[in-house]
């Protein structure tokens, strides 16, 4: 079912189930907005990831966003080059930022993405150049991280050319990363990565002409099994890389989340965000 139309490129999904909504970013229009189900959308931040923290930056919002087990609201600030929380609550909301990561060895970041919260607190999030404006890189890798509760932050691979979504397997002992393709790796108490592989061995066996998009933002569902967005729409996949489906959305599709009970999956693809309800399965 369409939510809601004309953004120019949707994203970061993520359900609030205190409040009953959803919060999504239009990265190029730096907004923020919120959906709820009886009052449909309205704008929730303006500007949500670019707000002239430092001459040059980039014009671009926020991306990813979560909200952690104080239900406070986590972004991926594209524009601003950093992990930051909005100190506001999330039923009141406000455009005031408080700065959790921006540096890597006194570096600043590229262009955070995406991110996902651990149970113990811990963050994990991708550092991309996308949207990142020309020259303006000073770290000569793009990593994915760890920030810890103390604010440390480690480096935990820097082998991918553009690391995207991210995930967390429901054990939290796999992290999934998204770089053209989807990849696991095992994930260690102390976050150090092992064992990386691709996770679907061939995925242009499922592709059709025409497909478009690619692999980008993703969720774990509760079971294990993955929600990610890919050429076509959206993958869903077993934790041993068997693809289950695809929901084809017709568009370039970017990022998707789960309601809280887990029977609503709800979708940004382009310039329109859909919802998509799911059947248990069967036995």
């Amino acid at each position: 079912m369409e939510l809601a139309q004309g953004f120019t490129w949707a994203e970061g999904p993520v359900w609030y189930a205190k409040g009953g909504f959803l919060l999504f970013s239009d990265v190029p229009e730096n907004i923020a907005y919120k959906w709820h189900p009886t009052e449909g959308l309205s704008r929730f931040l303006s500007p949500s990831g670019s707000t002239g923290l430092h001459f040059g930056d980039g014009p671009q919002g926020s991306n990813g966003m979560a909200i952690n087990s104080l239900n406070e609201l986590i972004i991926a600030q594209t524009g601003d080059r950093r992990i930051a929380k909005m100190t506001a609550s999330l039923d009141a909301p406000s455009e005031i930022y408080e700065t959790l990561a921006d540096q890597y060895q006194s570096l600043r970041l590229n262009a955070p993405n995406d991110l996902t919260i651990a149970s113990n607190g811990d963050l994990y999030f991708t550092d991309p150049t996308h949207g990142l404006p020309s020259g303006n890189q000073a770290l000569s890798h793009q990593g994915v991280y760890r920030l810890d509760t103390a604010g440390n932050i480690k480096l935990l691979t820097d082998s991918h050319h553009q690391p995207n979504g991210i995930g967390l397997s429901p054990a939290e002992d796999m992290l999934y990363i998204t770089d053209q393709q989807l990849y696991a790796y095992n994930l260690a108490s102390d976050a150090t990565l092992s064992h990386g592989r691709r996770l679907i061995r061939n995925p242009s066996q499922f592709q059709r002409p025409g497909d478009l998009g690619g692999f980008d933002g993703l969720h774990v569902h509760s079971s294990g099994t993955l929600f990610t967005s890919g050429p076509g729409g959206i993958w869903i996949v077993a934790p041993d890389g068997e693809v289950l489906a695809i929901l084809r959305t017709g568009q370039r599709t970017a990022n998707c989340t789960l309601s809280d009970d887990e029977k609503t999956l709800y979708i940004t693809a382009d310039g329109i965000l859909v919802s998509v309800e799911l059947k248990p399965k069967a036995n």
